[in-house]
């Protein structure tokens, strides 16, 4: 479940990366990465904390979709065809979003993960 929405994010956030035909999916994945480092709390949370969850949200979609559309080539091969894409931008996006999610999730308490 995306956390936020296309009206959203091109009027309030001022996005403008993402078309609004290709925004769900990115929300989408933004959102699991989301779940997966909160615990899945963001759904008690949606209330208090809408901002900054809907801004979180944007902004890991942004990096998505950057990942996703800026590959750098590193090698290829013929006759057999091969690809290779340079990871190191994938290593570098995973830090830019413990980044975000650090800036904007802190001070709602999804980021704890004591008892």
């Amino acid at each position: 479940m995306a956390y936020t929405n296309y009206d959203y994010y091109s009027n309030t956030y001022k996005g403008f990366r993402i078309s609004s035909e290709k925004f769900d999916f990115y929300s989408d994945r933004a959102s699991e990465i989301m779940d997966s480092n909160t615990n899945a709390d963001i759904n008690n949370a949606l209330v208090e904390y809408s901002t900054e969850i809907q801004k979180c949200n944007c902004a890991i979609a942004d990096i998505l979709y950057d990942e996703d559309n800026n590959k750098t080539l590193s090698s290829e091969k013929t006759l057999t065809y091969s690809v290779g894409y340079d990871t190191s931008k994938v290593k570098s996006s995973n830090s830019r979003i413990y980044s975000i999610m650090t800036m904007y999730l802190t001070k709602t308490g999804l980021l704890y993960g004591g008892i």
